[in-house]
């Protein structure tokens, strides 16, 4: 149907990749720990935001051009390893509870609903508070820029896609508009890019639901930190720590052969 074959395998296929932690699973994680629910929500989102952008790319065939061309897969890398780096050098340097604004992601001016006075970052002169916006942003920006998953979406998607469909390429776009017009080149690429829309936002919409289940429960760990100063450092150190890390496993990414 559609071009796919193997729907239900692909499904149960998606649910278990969606349950082993990996680079989004930690990312998700440390943003709702320190950020609280709302930004661990908003980077949930923002990651699933990027997510999109790649089954985009593999099913219009644009990830072959990035995979293709070792100077353009090196400046995505570089990108978001970088990105990583600097925001794990941020966290490193911040004082308090990084959460989101003002407010903690909970409301009221001083610390969220429950009346607990919060430490303002202060580590980092001028440092902009972490909002939802920012946070999706920055879950978009990670996932976009990691090659890793490009590689994934590439080789994983295919497999559950009819042959005759997934062989259909550039050339036979071409021959299409040549023969029929503009639009028979249009329908014949989207013939093509169907099954891979579908499947994509088949994992998306289980990946989504797997992170928010994460971000709203490691969420309620931000009230331990607002009220105990101390465990906010040390978790703010963590974090940081670990998008370095996240950071460097992006630029150990080797280019396929």
């Amino acid at each position: 149907m559609f071009g796919i074959i193997n729907y239900g395998a692909f499904v149960v296929a998606a649910i278990l990749l969606n349950l082993t932690p990996g680079l989004d699973t930690l990312y998700i994680l440390s943003k709702a720990v320190t950020g609280g629910p709302r930004i661990g929500v908003a980077s949930a989102l923002g990651i699933s935001g990027g997510l999109v952008v790649h089954t985009l790319l593999v099913a219009f065939g644009l990830s072959v051009l990035l995979l293709g061309s070792p100077w353009l897969f090196w400046l995505v890398k570089l990108a978001g390893a970088c990105y990583l780096v600097v925001m794990g050098i941020k966290a490193l340097l911040a004082r308090g509870v990084l959460a989101a604004g003002a407010d903690g992601g909970n409301g009221g001016d001083n610390g969220g609903g429950n009346g607990v006075a919060v430490e303002k970052p202060q580590g980092i002169s001028g440092a902009l508070p972490i909002t939802p916006r920012r946070a999706f942003i920055q879950g978009v920006i990670t996932n976009v820029t990691n090659p890793k998953i490009a590689l994934f979406f590439l080789a994983f998607l295919p497999q559950f896609v009819d042959p005759a469909v997934a062989g259909i390429g550039a050339e036979a776009v071409l021959e299409a508009g040549a023969a029929s017009g503009t639009w028979a080149a249009v329908a014949t690429a989207l013939s093509r890019a169907l099954p891979f829309l579908l499947l994509g936002l088949t994992f998306i919409g289980t990946s989504t639901v797997w992170c928010l289940i994460l971000a709203f429960g490691a969420g309620q760990f931000q009230r331990l930190l607002q009220s105990r100063p101390r465990v906010s450092v040390i978790a703010n150190r963590v974090a940081g720590i670990l998008y370095i890390i996240l950071g460097l496993s992006i630029l150990a990414t080797p280019m396929p052969e």
